[in-house]
């Protein structure tokens, strides 16, 4: 698959079948979630995950901007109780790079689903 290759090409090494399974299942999400759309970038970091999270908290919406459609356009997903939590990296030199939310929702290819 030519993206496990252009993967495996900016890291510097073979990737393991389990990782390219995994990225083969992602590669299909994102097809799903995005009308057949395919993947045109790559970006690798090397930032790590951090173990421990802060809990800043609920979560009662989320919106953005996504070119499903081959235009860009907002989506707003309105949350119900249970709210899901946002929870982001307790140190935070630069700003918040990312969140991660944690509750009873879901993603198909008609969007994120509760």
């Amino acid at each position: 698959m030519k993206i496990i290759k252009e993967i495996e090409r900016k890291l510097g090494i073979i990737l393991p079948k389990e990782a390219k399974r995994d990225i083969k299942k992602a590669i299909e999400f994102y097809k799903k979630f995005n009308w057949g759309k395919e993947i045109t970038e790559i970006q690798i970091t090397s930032r790590e995950i951090p173990n421990i999270l802060s809990k800043i908290g609920d979560a009662l919406f989320l919106g953005y901007m996504s070119d499903k459609s081959g235009k860009w356009e907002p989506y707003v997903h309105v949350f119900q109780p249970v709210f899901p939590v946002i929870y982001v990296p307790p140190e935070m030199k630069n700003g918040v790079n990312y969140l991660i939310l944690k509750g009873e929702f879901y993603f198909e290819k008609e969007g994120i689903m509760k």
